[in-house]
């Protein structure tokens, strides 16, 4: 139309029964699907993956999204996450036990703090600041920020926002 060139997709079929009354006749059928539409959004869906991977790849906040019927697996894992924290998704649950065994043994009673009130308020958003071992051995004060994941109103998980701080206190 207009002179553009469009995307289709043909489909022929051929056959010896005349699909209107069922009597034997030589049939071809065609239809044409104009597939421009759904190529147009093919190619914003990509540009736009491609884009939140760049932001999230140079973003100096780690991310992490857990579902809490799904603890043991974490249902993204941002890249800038295994800098900061020298540990890759797949090498470790993202348990309450597994940071507790990371945390400095003077802020432990702060993250176990920070941790009841995240399970007991899913809804709300918790902050706290504390000191990390990263996998090569050395602490990292760090802030991590949470907010709940909502699905039809209800806090279905946690998205984590790790980020390198100077100070280690809960709020």
């Amino acid at each position: 139309p207009q002179g553009r060139r469009h995307l289709a997709f043909h489909k022929f079929l051929v056959g010896s029964t005349d699909p209107s009354d069922g009597h034997a006749a030589d049939t071809i059928c065609t239809f044409v699907y104009d597939l421009t539409g759904v190529r147009r959004l093919e190619t914003d869906l990509d540009l736009t993956q491609d884009l939140l991977q760049r932001l999230l790849v140079h973003s100096p906040v780690g991310m992490v999204a857990i579902e809490y019927d799904r603890i043991d697996r974490p249902l993204y894992w941002s890249p800038n996450t295994e800098r900061l924290l020298g540990y890759g998704p797949e090498e470790q649950p993202i348990t309450a036990e597994w940071i507790l065994e990371r945390t400095h043994p003077d802020d432990v009673s702060l993250v176990t703090e920070f941790q009841e009130r995240l399970t007991e308020e899913r809804p709300l958003p918790h902050r706290c600041n504390f000191r990390f071992r990263r996998a090569d051995g050395e602490f990292r004060a760090l802030r991590v920020s949470t907010e709940p994941l909502i699905d039809d109103g209800v806090a279905t998980g946690v998205v984590a926002f790790w980020m390198r701080s100077e100070e280690h206190t809960s709020e």
